[in-house]
């Protein structure tokens, strides 16, 4: 190949920030549409709150979601009692105290009526940092005696936004790429609003990712989808939060 073929380190930075731009005047003038619609099937974004970062030991304090289905847009909110003490440090963080989690149902209560509402389907589930949430998911059933009731399909809107979103900082946590994109972030670090920014920033790289001939996302228990050096821990994407998501 000629040395004129090759293109620059700064043309293609050129044509990163370009693309990024591209889609950020996308999502600024598209409406949020139904995400059922172009997956066909039931799409469940989830966020989750937790006392710490190691899925083995620190649990789960709130379950954030928001489903799409051919019935429109249901949100799922719900403060868990971890049955640990929630240290001051996430109740900074959070603003999640630990007389809120006293009066939230046990994790085995919630996460059985969050499954049945949520997940009994099948849906495909959307996340920042997936293998974060979904591997601290998979501890407590496991504390809990209780399989892994979802095998369907998953996206990771953090690989994908690696990939499309250019941010100044080289960053891709939630709030980086929310900003990059202009979508709003209000109480960060709350679940529910953590994952409709996860909805939003989704549904503003779908023109772009759904271009490919693979959707962009993987059956859970492929090694693709999930190698074990990336099995969940805290990485240099988190929030600096119990949940880097």
């Amino acid at each position: 190949m000629r040395q004129e073929d090759h293109p620059t380190r700064s043309e293609v930075r050129y044509r990163f920030q370009a693309a990024g731009r591209s889609i950020k005047k996308r999502w600024e003038r598209t409406p949020l549409e139904n995400p059922f619609a172009l997956a066909q099937r039931p799409v469940v974004f989830l966020d989750l709150e937790t006392t710490g970062l190691r899925a083995a030991t620190d649990r789960i304090i709130e379950i954030g979601a928001v489903r799409w289905d051919q019935y429109g847009r249901r949100t799922y909110a719900r403060i868990v009692n971890p049955g640990v003490r929630v240290p001051p440090y996430i109740t900074r963080l959070t603003g999640i105290t630990p007389e809120m989690v006293a009066s939230g149902p046990p994790i085995e209560i919630a996460l059985r009526e969050f499954f049945s509402e949520f997940l009994s389907d099948e849906p495909v589930i959307v996340a920042h940092n997936a293998p974060f949430d979904l591997g601290f998911l998979d501890a407590e059933l496991g504390r809990l005696g209780l399989p892994s009731p979802y095998p369907g399909p998953v996206a990771c809107t953090l690989r994908l936004s690696r990939r499309y979103v250019p941010t100044p900082t080289g960053r891709h946590r939630l709030q980086d790429v929310a900003a990059a994109l202009s979508i709003p972030l209000d109480r960060g670090h709350r679940a529910l609003a953590d994952v409709e920014a996860c909805e939003r920033i989704f549904m503003a790289l779908w023109p772009v990712i759904s271009r490919g001939r693979r959707m962009p996302w993987r059956r859970r228990g492929l090694a693709a989808w999930w190698p074990l050096r990336e099995r969940p821990v805290a990485g240099p994407e988190g929030q600096g939060r119990a949940s880097p998501t």
